[in-house]
């Protein structure tokens, strides 16, 4: 049984959810890791070009700018990482 993950509209989740959609499978945050990748397999075309941007936008170090990108992005997973 797979537990829920809550969504939220916050930039941060955002991103973060744009950063993770590819990460493989662990021990932990199996619940996360999968939202995250449906989430990101429901976006336009449109959103997942955002998504991209932001994702690299963020590992080039401007986390500002990233974040101004995953305003655009749909309401995405809640990272349990994030307050």
């Amino acid at each position: 049984m797979t537990a829920a993950v809550d969504t939220s509209d916050s930039p941060a989740h955002k991103l973060q959810a744009a950063i993770c959609h590819d990460w493989p499978e662990g021990e932990f945050f199996v619940a996360y890791l999968r939202a995250c990748r449906q989430w990101y397999g429901r976006l336009s075309e449109h959103d997942t070009l955002l998504a991209a941007k932001a994702a690299f936008t963020y590992r080039t170090g401007d986390k500002g700018a990233a974040l101004e990108i995953a305003t655009a992005l749909p309401a995405a997973p809640t990272c349990p990482v994030i307050d």
